[in-house]
C-alpha cells in the first residue's frame, strides 16, 4: 500500500505525517522502526479516518446532545458511564463510509484474512511527555476477519469518550469538534516470553533503578492481570541484578527464572539507548528474547499523581480487569455474602432479657466492630464488584449491539433479590386484608386512633387481631415482616422500630391492589429466553467465556441491592443494642436529653465503662435553609430520562423513616436516591425523581421493570420540590414540569 495514501499509512512510513494525525502511540511506533529498533510492523489508520466517520454518520450532533444534557461537573460517576455506554451504543451500530471500508479491507488482506491482528488506541494525548493517561483508551487483540476488524476499530473510536476520558476531559483536552483518534493495526506477535520494562522505578522506591517484568506467553496476561510475572530489579547504570522474584506458578519446580543474565543484559541495553534517543526514562512492552525481541510499545513513564481529595482515582479502580473481577466473585460469592447473612441471623437470635451492664456493654462493642467491618468490606470489595453488571453490558453491546443501549439488564434481573421477596411477602399480607373486610376496616380504624405503635400497642394490636376472622394468618405474617423482611436499617434507624408505618403501608398496599387489579403496567420487557438464545448464538464462537460473564454479572446485579439490606440487617442489630444501652442508661440516671444515635457512641460505651458518670445530651436545632418561593419555582427541571412515560402527581419526598408516613398511593416519589430498603413504597408512586444519576441504579431498575416514569439526576430534587407541590414527570425527555399539566391545553 502507499504511504500517501488518504486514510491508512505504513508504521514505517507514518513519521512523514504530522502526530495529530498519527496520535502517540503510531508516533512512537514509527520512531522506533525509523531508529532500527525491532517492531511488528503494520499500518496507522489516521486520525482523519476518524472525523470522516462521524461526519458520515452525523455522531458530533449525538455526542454533543447527549454530554449537553447536564454539565458533567454535576455528574455523578455512574452518569457518566452511562453517557459513555451511550455513545458506545451509537459508534457500533453506525456504518463505515464505503471509502474507508474498503482501504481497511486492503490491509486486513495485506496481513492474511485468518492473521490475528491488534487494533490499538492512538491518542493525540496518550503516550506523550506531558501527559498521563494510559488505560483510559481501548484496544482490541486477536481480532480475526473484516468483520471483526470494522467491529473492534469502531469500539476504539468510541473509547475517546470513555468513562474514564470523560472523567480526565481538562486534562485530556476533550473537544467535540476537535478530539480525534488514530488507529494502529499490527499483526499479533507470539512468543514464549513477553513482558513490560521501566527505566525507572514507576513507584518512585529508588531513582537509579530499572524493572523488568516477563510472564510466560502473551504480555495481555500480565497487562490484565491474570498471571503474576517475574520481577527483576537492576541499578540503572551498570545494569547488574540487584533482586529478582520469582512469579506464581504451577508446579513450584518449575519456577527458574524466565529469562537468563543475556536477555536481561540486552533488554538493560535496550532501556538505556531508547532513553538516550527518547530523551525521557521508557516504559516499555515487549515480546520474545535475543534475536527475536520485538518491541509492541514505548512510552514515558508517568503515573497518576496520588490525590486524597481526587475521587476520580477511586472510580478508575473500580473498573477491574477480568483476572480480578473473576478472583472477586468467588470471594464474594463463598466468603462475604455467606458470612454476612451468618452474622445477621447470629446477631438477630441474642437474647436480651438479661440486661447487665457488662453484657449490653460486651454487646455493643461487638457490634461495633461487626459493622465497621462490615462497612469496610462494602466499599473494599462489594461496591467494586458492581463492575460485573457494567463489564457484562459492555460485553453484550460489543456482541449484539442491541439499539437500546441497555437490553442486557433483562438478562441480569433476578427473581432471588431479597427486597423483590420482602415485596412478595408485603403482597401476601396486603392479600389477606383484602380476602377480610372487617379485619382490614378493624386495622383501619385502630391506626386511625394514634400515629405511631410502641411495642405495648403493638402486641396488643396483634391479640386483638388474632381474635378476628383471618386475624391469626395476618398477625403471623406481620411479625415475620418485623422480625425478618423489616430488621433492617434506614439512615440511621430501624424499620421494625416502626410498626406503625409498616402496617399503614400494608392498609394502603391492599386498596392499591383492589384499585390496580386490572391495571397493573405491563412492560416490553423481551422474552428471557429468546434473549438468551440470542446471547448464546451470538457468542458461539466463546461460549465458556459468554457464560461466565453472565453467571458474574448476574450475581454482581443481585448484590446491587442485597448488600445494601444484608449490611442493613448488620447495622439493625447495632441500633438495638444502642437503643437497650439508651434505656438503661436512662433508668440508671447516666443520660438525659435526646435518644442517642451512632454519632454518640463514643459517650454511650464511656457511660457503660462508669457508672458514676453522668451525661445530657443536646439537640443541635440546625434551621434549614430555604429562600426558594412558591413563586420562583422555575417551571421545567432538566433530569436524565432513566424510566418511560408520563405522570402527574403531587410530590411526596422521602428521605427518612417518618416520611413513608405521608407518602400516599399515586404520590410523585422524590428522594436523593432509592435505596433498598425503601422499594417496597415504588409500586404505588405514579412517577419517580431522583437526585442521583444513572441508568444502573435502584430507581431506574425498579421504575422500568414496573413501567413507572422516572427522571433521575435531578439536581438539588429533594429541597427543590418542596411536600405536596404538584409535578408532572416526562420520562421519555428527562423533563420535570412543576405546577398544573397542561396536557389538556396542549391536545386542543
Amino acid at each position: 500500500m502507499a504511504s500517501l495514501d488518504p486514510f491508512i499509512v505504513k508504521l514505517e512510513n507514518a513519521q512523514e505525517y504530522d502526530i495529530q494525525k498519527l496520535g502517540g502511540k503510531a508516533n512512537n511506533l514509527s520512531k522506533l522502526l525509523q531508529l532500527g529498533y525491532p517492531v511488528p510492523n503494520g499500518f496507522c489508520l489516521l486520525s482523519n479516518a476518524y472525523d470522516i466517520f462521524v461526519n458520515h454518520n452525523k455522531l458530533s450532533k449525538v455526542i454533543s446532545m447527549e454530554l449537553g444534557k447536564k454539565s458533567l461537573d454535576n455528574m455523578r460517576w455512574e452518569e457518566i458511564w452511562d453517557s459513555a455506554l451511550r455513545i458506545r451504543t451509537i459508534f457500533l451500530n453506525s456504518a463505515f463510509p464505503i471509502i474507508i471500508k474498503k482501504e481497511i479491507y486492503k490491509v486486513i488482506q495485506s496481513f492474511g484474512k485468518n492473521t490475528p491482528l491488534a487494533i490499538r488506541s492512538s491518542s493525540i494525548s496518550e503516550d506523550s511527555l506531558q501527559n498521563s493517561f494510559a488505560g483510559l483508551h481501548e484496544s482490541v487483540t486477536e481480532v480475526v476477519g473484516l468483520d471483526v476488524a470494522l467491529n473492534a476499530i469502531k469500539v476504539v473510536w468510541a473509547s475517546l469518550w470513555s468513562d474514564a476520558a470523560l472523567l480526565y476531559r481538562k486534562e485530556l483536552g476533550l473537544s467535540i469538534l476537535k478530539s480525534k483518534m488514530a488507529i494502529v493495526i499490527q499483526p499479533m506477535y507470539s512468543s514464549q516470553v513477553s513482558g513490560v520494562a521501566f527505566g525507572q522505578d514507576p513507584r518512585g522506591l529508588n531513582k537509579n533503578h530499572e524493572i523488568i517484568e516477563a510472564v510466560a506467553g502473551k504480555c495481555s496476561k500480565l497487562v490484565n492481570g491474570e498471571v503474576d510475572p517475574d520481577t527483576w530489579i537492576l541499578d540503572r547504570k551498570k545494569g547488574n541484578v540487584l533482586k529478582w522474584k520469582s512469579g506464581h506458578r504451577k508446579p513450584i519446580s518449575n519456577r527458574s527464572p524466565l529469562l537468563n543474565q543475556k536477555e536481561i543484559n540486552a533488554l538493560h541495553q535496550h532501556i538505556r539507548k531508547l532513553a538516550k534517543s527518547f530523551e525521557y526514562e521508557p516504559d516499555i512492552e515487549w515480546a520474545g528474547s535475543s534475536s527475536k525481541l520485538k518491541l509492541l510499545q514505548i512510552r514515558p513513564i508517568t503515573s497518576l499523581k496520588k490525590n486524597k481529595n481526587d475521587k476520580r482515582q477511586w472510580y478508575l479502580s473500580l473498573r477491574l480487569k477480568p483476572a480480578e473481577l473473576r478472583k472477586l466473585c468467588k470471594k464474594v460469592n463463598e466468603e462475604i455474602i455467606p458470612e454476612m447473612e451468618r452474622d445477621g441471623e447470629s446477631l438477630a437470635g441474642e437474647d436480651f432479657s438479661k440486661k447487665s451492664r457488662q453484657n449490653i456493654l460486651n454487646s455493643l462493642q461487638e457490634r461495633l466492630t461487626l459493622l465497621r467491618k462490615w462497612r469496610r468490606v462494602y466499599k473494599k470489595d462489594l461496591i467494586p464488584f458492581a463492575d460485573g453488571a457494567r463489564s457484562f453490558g459492555i460485553f453484550y453491546n460489543e456482541l449484539i449491539q442491541p439499539e437500546d443501549p441497555y437490553e442486557f439488564v433483562s438478562l441480569l434481573q433476578s427473581k432471588d433479590l431479597l427486597s423483590l421477596k420482602r415485596n412478595q411477602a408485603l403482597v401476601a399480607t396486603a392479600k389477606t386484608l383484602i380476602k377480610s373486610k372487617d379485619l382490614y376496616t378493624y386495622i383501619s380504624n385502630s391506626l386511625n386512633k394514634v400515629d405511631r405503635l410502641s411495642p405495648t400497642s403493638l402486641k396488643k394490636l396483634l391479640n386483638n387481631i388474632d381474635k378476628k376472622p383471618g386475624g391469626s394468618i395476618f398477625k403471623d405474617q406481620v411479625k415475620k415482616l418485623l422480625t425478618k423482611e423489616f430488621d433492617v436499617a434506614f439512615e440511621g434507624h430501624r424499620m421494625n422500630d416502626e410498626p406503625y408505618i409498616l402496617i399503614n403501608k400494608i392498609l394502603q398496599l391492599s386498596t392499591w391492589l383492589t384499585i390496580n387489579k386490572n391495571h397493573i403496567k405491563k412492560t416490553n420487557r423481551p422474552s428471557l429466553i429468546g434473549l438468551e438464545k440470542k446471547y448464546f448464538k451470538a457468542a458461539a464462537h466463546n461460549k465458556g467465556l459468554a457464560s461466565e460473564l453472565l453467571k458474574i454479572g448476574r450475581l454482581s446485579w443481585q448484590l446491587r441491592d442485597d448488600d445494601n439490606i444484608l449490611l442493613g440487617r448488620i447495622e439493625s442489630q447495632f441500633l438495638r443494642v444502642l437503643n437497650i444501652a439508651d434505656n438503661f442508661l436512662r433508668k440508671n440516671k447516666q443520660l438525659a436529653g435526646k435518644r442517642v444515635d451512632e454519632k454518640d457512641i463514643k459517650k454511650v460505651l464511656e457511660l457503660l465503662k462508669d457508672d458514676s458518670k453522668q451525661y445530657k445530651i443536646t439537640i443541635n436545632h440546625i434551621k434549614k435553609e430555604n429562600n426558594i418561593k412558591h413563586f420562583s419555582f422555575p417551571r421545567q427541571i432538566l433530569g436524565q430520562p432513566a424510566s418511560p412515560g408520563l405522570a402527574s402527581g403531587q410530590a411526596c419526598c422521602v428521605n427518612s423513616i417518618n416520611d413513608f408516613k405521608n407518602f400516599n398511593p399515586g404520590s410523585v416519589l422524590v428522594c436523593d436516591a432509592i435505596q433498598p430498603q425503601m422499594t417496597h413504597i415504588v409500586p404505588m408512586a405514579s412517577a419517580i425523581i431522583e437526585r442521583r444519576g444513572g441508568m444502573l441504579i435502584h430507581g431506574a431498575i425498579i421504575a422500568r421493570e414496573l413501567g413507572i416514569p422516572c427522571v433521575n439526576g435531578v439536581q438539588g430534587a429533594p429541597d427543590l420540590l418542596l411536600e405536596g407541590l404538584k409535578v408532572t414527570v416526562d420520562g421519555h425527555l428527562g423533563i420535570v414540569t412543576i405546577g398544573e399539566s397542561e396536557f389538556d391545553k396542549e391536545l386542543i
